[in-house]
């Protein structure tokens, strides 16, 4: 018996919900991202906000 390397072809349905699937890894990411950076403000002084805001403006950018 000889086996080959062929993988079922993919149907549109399954694309769609590879998408959909990068699309909802992605949002979570950003929710945990975002509550990180509430953390971080919450613990953060007044005085450091700039600081902080100039970090989260470099992590948006990233994502």
């Amino acid at each position: 018996v000889v086996e080959t390397g062929s993988e079922i072809p993919q149907t549109d349905a399954d694309m769609v919900l590879s998408v959909l699937n990068m699309m909802w890894l992605k949002i979570n990411m950003m929710v945990d991202w975002s509550i990180e950076i509430l953390k971080v403000m919450e613990e953060a002084d007044p005085d450091d906000l700039p600081f902080v805001q100039i970090m989260a403006e470099r992590e948006l950018v990233m994502l």
